[in-house]
């Protein structure tokens, strides 16, 4: 199943992430590589960021994101203390509500690694409320003896740890699997690995390292994307980059089909029969056909032909 202990790149990462006892930053930087020969750049992206970390919290991916637990030391008079508290978040303005309700992961793999070791030793870790959220919702949450919050936290659990980093190894293996899946030269051959078709690379990426969901259906990073791979009125690179996103070549053939029944149009105007294809993709993405999710499939489609028509 692995190839040979001497194979290629894709047959020893494959021994390598099913091996537990070959840490996934290891593996990660090794993968690496190989979003190199695949000469994808938003899997080497997506590695870069599980190593060294996220920048910011609206890149992370779910599985870096959890519901957590708050809890709070109080303190009163007579010097009464309350420790390890449960805090009442539906009690807080929003500002702090939505700080309280989600515990988000942005260190890199290596840092999480060693916070699952120490929670391994029973060592608590925590993530501990910026002083001024502590006294901005002071006077949200008082206790009836006169306590008031002096400190407050989010309790890090080893599960929610480890279910990062296994979600991290379960993505990558999945990915290799059907990297062989599509040439099973992979296992043997570097050549194969960089023959592999980019769109079907690109493929994978997103149904399996981001679950279905393309990360880059919004901002910045996305609008940039189309701009540099949709050509106005250029047919042929709409398509490519459709196909790089999941579209098979049925529904590719309806809307270049649909294009030239409707003619030209006004810029950043849709005809007909492009209207009507459109409607048919969030179907496909409403009954799982297309694998992105519903709320991004219209975002996908209207700034790529929007690009298209100028």
């Amino acid at each position: 199943m692995f190839g040979k202990d001497k194979g290629s790149l894709v047959a020893q990462l494959q021994k390598e992430v099913v091996d537990s006892g070959v840490p996934i930053s290891d593996i990660l930087r090794k993968a690496k590589i190989l979003a190199s020969q695949l000469k994808n750049k938003e899997f080497k992206r997506w590695i870069d960021a599980e190593l060294r970390g996220y920048d910011s919290a609206d890149a992370l991916p779910d599985y870096r994101k959890f519901a957590p637990l708050n809890l709070g030391t109080f303190s009163g008079p007579f010097g009464r203390v309350v420790k390890n508290f449960p805090i009442p978040v539906a009690l807080l303005p929003d500002i702090i509500r939505e700080f309280a309700e989600s515990n988000l992961f942005t260190l890199g793999i290596k840092e999480l690694e060693s916070s699952a070791a120490q929670l391994a030793k029973n060592d608590g870790l925590r993530f501990a409320w910026p002083p001024e959220m502590v006294m901005l919702a002071r006077e949200h949450v008082p206790m009836a003896d006169g306590c008031v919050l002096v400190e407050a936290w989010k309790p890090i659990t080893k599960s929610q740890v480890d279910g990062i980093l296994d979600q991290v190894r379960n993505r990558l293996l999945d990915f290799l699997l059907e990297l062989q899946e599509i040439d099973p030269e992979v296992l043997e051959s570097e050549g194969a690995i960089r023959s592999v078709p980019s769109d079907k690379v690109q493929y994978l990426f997103q149904t399996i390292i981001h679950g279905g969901q393309n990360v880059v259906a919004t901002g910045t990073e996305f609008t940039q994307r189309v701009t540099q791979e949709v050509a106005t009125r250029d047919t042929q690179s709409l398509i490519a980059y459709l196909r790089s996103i999941g579209l098979d070549n049925d529904s590719l053939s309806e809307l270049e089909t649909a294009i030239d029944q409707d003619g030209d149009q006004p810029q950043e105007q849709f005809g007909k029969n492009v209207k009507s294809w459109i409607a048919k993709m969030i179907m496909k993405a409403m009954d799982g056909t297309w694998q992105v999710t519903l709320s991004t499939a219209p975002a996908l489609l209207k700034e790529a032909l929007t690009r298209y028509y100028g």
